[in-house]
């Protein structure tokens, strides 16, 4: 799909996204009252889908939708759905990053939606298939390893021609042994949906860290909540640097972290 119309930016920030939240409320509120009629069985040592650990925070406390556009906007299985998509437009837009690394392209619809909503150089980095990775890939993470190409959603007619995706980079390699020097302390804005597995969140977060410029900038996770691994790695990560600003936006499995002056 070509960019939306402003039209449809609308929709999704003031249509899709509140009759969403409106949509889980009604479900969640109607578990428990079924549960609390005896209709239902409470599931056994129930875990919350997210932790109370990091803060909740709504999308339009981060940012705005003025100016945001789409790509893409159809979604397939690994992809991130509608509105988180809304929301990390959303969010490259207002920090107006230089440059940008993603970590796992996977077919390439966020990246080129990171790089339509900025004037930045984008780098996103991918597993080919069949390549051999330093950590253990958990199972549910194998079909999206085994793809039939990384970024196929901007190297495809018609949006390879598109100036936005003039700006991709696309990298290939294991998160876990790639050499991300090159790009230390360059860059505004990271975004880190690769693999699921803890000791894998645990590097890209790491690495996430020391590619941001000095002066500081925005990391976002994705899957958190969804994921275990994902939700126990960021945890621990707090717990090695407390001043994290984490926080897990409502309604997503997004988690945010804006830092330093970089970060408003």
């Amino acid at each position: 799909m070509a960019a939306a119309s402003g039209l449809f930016s609308f929709y999704v920030f003031h249509g899709h996204m509140p009759a969403r939240a409106l949509a889980h409320a009604a479900r969640d509120a109607s578990r428990r009252a079924r549960i609390a009629l005896g209709l239902k069985k409470a599931p056994p040592a129930a875990k919350p889908r997210t932790s109370e650990k990091i803060p909740t925070v709504k999308w339009s406390e981060l940012c705005r939708a003025s100016g945001v556009v789409f790509h893409e906007s159809d979604k397939a299985d690994g992809n991130v759905n509608l509105a988180e998509l809304a929301v990390l437009n959303a969010l490259c837009r207002a920090c107006r990053p230089r440059e940008l690394f993603e970590i796992g392209t996977f077919d390439g619809r966020t990246t080129l939606n990171l790089a339509a909503n900025s004037e930045a150089n984008v780098f996103t980095l991918d597993l080919p298939a069949g390549h051999a990775t330093k950590f253990e890939v958990v199972g549910g993470d194998n079909k999206y390893v085994n793809k039939p190409a990384s970024g196929a959603r901007f190297t495809s007619e018609p949006n390879c021609r598109l100036p936005a995706a003039q700006r991709i980079t696309q990298l290939y390699g294991d998160s876990a042994s790639f050499d991300f020097s090159p790009w230390h302390g360059r860059m505004d804005f990271v975004f880190v949906d690769g693999a699921h597995s803890h000791d894998f969140v645990m590097n890209d977060s790491r690495v996430a860290l020391k590619l941001l410029r000095s002066g500081g900038g925005v990391i976002v996770w994705h899957d958190y909540g969804v994921w275990p691994d994902v939700a126990v790695a960021l945890e621990d990560l707090l717990k090695e640097q407390p001043a994290l600003p984490l926080r897990h936006v409502r309604g997503t499995s997004l988690v945010v972290a804006r830092i330093g002056a970089g970060g408003r």
